[in-house]
């Protein structure tokens, strides 16, 4: 093959490259305005319009039918991580709990990060360590659900504290 015959070879392929990499740009923002329309029906627009007429299924001419479901969901406000953490422990599911210690090394710091992975009771040099710790959304709502079913009263601190709140949403069957 000849210099310019490659040449020609390697711009077609470049060329069909920026091609493809711009179409599946626009599949993928496409796919994101879909995904928004769909989430803004089945969390809102149907579930409003089924609320107003008192109905909580229809079915349709395709034989599937839509059911509003109204889901518990939660998430612990920042400003509430200590006061729901030890609401949990106080209550016996501190193992839920998440705590995460972040440390930075420098790039430069190779050996001793590998140093301190080794020995990190005997560590004498300072770091600067993040803690964290928070319960998973999943993890959480599972762990409410189950308080809910067996009767433990939620009061609005409660609800407050553990960021609780209701979602309708249409379930497609």
């Amino acid at each position: 093959m000849s210099n310019e015959e490659w040449m020609d070879v390697l711009m077609k392929h470049a060329n069909e490259l920026v091609r493809l990499r711009d179409e599946q740009l626009e599949l993928e923002n496409q796919l994101t305005e879909l995904k928004s329309q769909s989430l803004k029906l089945e969390q809102h627009t149907i579930p409003e319009l089924m609320d107003i007429h008192n109905l909580k299924s229809i079915g349709l001419s395709s034989g599937a039918s839509l059911t509003v479901k109204e889901e518990l969901n939660c998430k612990i406000p920042a400003s509430q991580i200590d006061i729901a953490c030890d609401w949990l422990e106080k209550h016996g599911d501190g193992g839920v709990i998440k705590r995460k210690f972040n440390i930075e090394f420098p790039k430069e710091e190779t050996p001793w990060a590998n140093k301190f992975e080794r020995d990190l009771a005997q560590r004498v040099r300072p770091l600067n360590v993040t803690r964290t710790k928070g319960v998973h959304p999943q993890t959480l709502r599972a762990l409410l659900k189950g308080y809910k079913a067996s009767g433990v009263p939620f009061t609005d601190d409660v609800n407050k504290m553990f960021g609780v709140f209701m979602k309708k949403k249409v379930q497609i069957t």
